[in-house]
């Protein structure tokens, strides 16, 4: 009768305690119950089941992180990457007037005129071809369409870049711009030593493919075919605007044919709305990628950025191969503004705004950045076209293309004023 008693008070206190959401309290009084050797009710009963799958669940859990661990670990030890040359490094740093000057940022005021004047040859042949299909008039009207369009970047607010000269403007006004800072990431990645020789490359909103143009310029000037000619690279691209797509490889094929070099370079697209990721996700391969990169895909409309982040973490997660890198490209005026801060020279507070970017919002884990500026400083100039035209590299032959069609009153310099960010997914 005594242990009877004794059995329905413990039984009690046990109820009693998970009322209260006391689970840790409760799974102690269960485990004394148990050791009475009496029957469980079936209340009790079910309360040890639960238990019994909480700790499965928690023992997976472990398991998993291991085998990801041992994972990463087997993948280190494997990747094959380029040994950087010093010879190379010293040449394209004198190449591009590159000056350290400090420990986030990196003046560039020159240019690798061997690849890029072909590079522009190339790219002006090819716009001349695509501008002789339209008569005069309606040349100037759809570039004039697709010029505003364009120039909404200037206000902050993001483009359409939907119009069927789209691409042309863009190719125009800033491709060139925007493969010679690609072009400098992917020096910087090999700088240290992160850069491997089978590349298996996402490219997110990747508009003409302007990421792996800057690869392959960068590496041309490695100018090692005994090495360079063993590099595989895989590329994938999301991209919204057909156009975009169909326009990058198109000129892609016509400056690969114009140059003496071997290229073992893959090619997937998928032309896909950023924002429809739950249709294209399973297109895409899991855990594939060494290198995910997104460059200048960063929206100024706060709902978008949001939600384009969310997107982001996902494809980190479900397609970034354990230990690989995540490359971002970010300007000045989207990484600052959104937080109101004003250009300063103030490096503790650019770091801790890249840290706020990087690992709140994208959920990474940043392993280095670099600003790179043509000014040498991080607070605006009052005349930047003056400074661009006394201290920086002219693009002759797209510039002058963009003064006959686009109507700049200026010529065009290489410029940039881009955030380079490389980091990794914190899983």
């Amino acid at each position: 009768m005594i242990d009877a008693l004794v059995r329905w008070w413990r039984s009690q206190q046990l109820r009693r305690t998970l009322i209260k959401g006391n689970r840790r309290d409760a799974a102690k009084q269960l485990q004394s119950i148990r050791r009475s050797k009496t029957n469980l009710s079936w209340w009790e009963a079910l309360f040890l089941e639960v238990l019994q799958l909480q700790q499965q669940n928690t023992d997976a859990k472990k398991q998993l992180a291991k085998l990801r661990q041992k994972l990463r670990q087997s993948y280190a030890s494997r990747i094959q990457t380029f040994i950087p040359n010093p010879e190379i490094v010293r040449s394209i740093s004198q190449m591009f007037s590159l000056r350290e000057v400090d420990d986030g940022m990196i003046q560039c005021t020159g240019i690798d005129n061997v690849v890029f004047s072909k590079l522009e040859k190339e790219l002006s042949d090819y716009l001349k071809s695509e501008f002789e299909r339209y008569s005069k008039d309606d040349l100037d009207r759809e570039l004039q369409i697709a010029i505003k369009d364009l120039n909404k970047l200037q206000k902050g607010i993001d483009p359409n870049y939907d119009l069927p000269l789209s691409s042309h403007v863009y190719f125009l006004k800033y491709f060139i711009d925007n493969i010679y800072c690609l072009y400098l990431a992917w020096f910087l990645i090999y700088q240290n030593g992160q850069l491997p020789n089978e590349l298996k490359i996402l490219d997110i909103a990747a508009g003409p493919a302007t990421s792996m143009f800057g690869l392959l310029l960068f590496l041309q000037r490695l100018d090692l075919e005994d090495v360079v000619s063993k590099v595989h690279v895989s590329y994938t691209s999301i991209e919204q605007q057909d156009r975009f797509q169909y326009r990058g490889l198109q000129f892609w094929r016509k400056y690969v044919q114009s140059i003496s070099f071997p290229t073992n370079i893959f090619f997937q697209f998928h032309t896909q709305n950023l924002f429809d990721y739950e249709h294209y996700s399973d297109r895409v391969s899991e855990e594939f990628f060494n290198f995910i990169v997104i460059s200048h895909c960063f929206f100024a409309d706060p709902d978008r950025r949001e939600r384009s982040n969310r997107i982001y973490r996902q494809i980190f997660r479900n397609h970034l191969k354990p230990g690989g890198w995540v490359l971002l490209v970010v300007q000045w005026t989207k990484l600052y503004r959104y937080y109101g801060i004003d250009r300063d020279e103030n490096l503790q507070r650019e770091r801790d705004v890249v840290q706020k970017f990087v690992a709140e919002e994208l959920g990474l884990k940043p392993h280095w950045y670099r600003y790179l500026t043509s000014t040498g400083q991080r607070k605006k100039l009052k005349n930047f076209r003056k400074f661009s035209e006394e201290n920086c590299s002219p693009q002759n032959q797209i510039g002058s293309l963009a003064q006959t069609y686009l109507g700049l009153p200026y010529r065009l310099n290489y410029s940039i004023d881009d955030y380079v960010i490389l980091a990794q997914f914190k899983d």
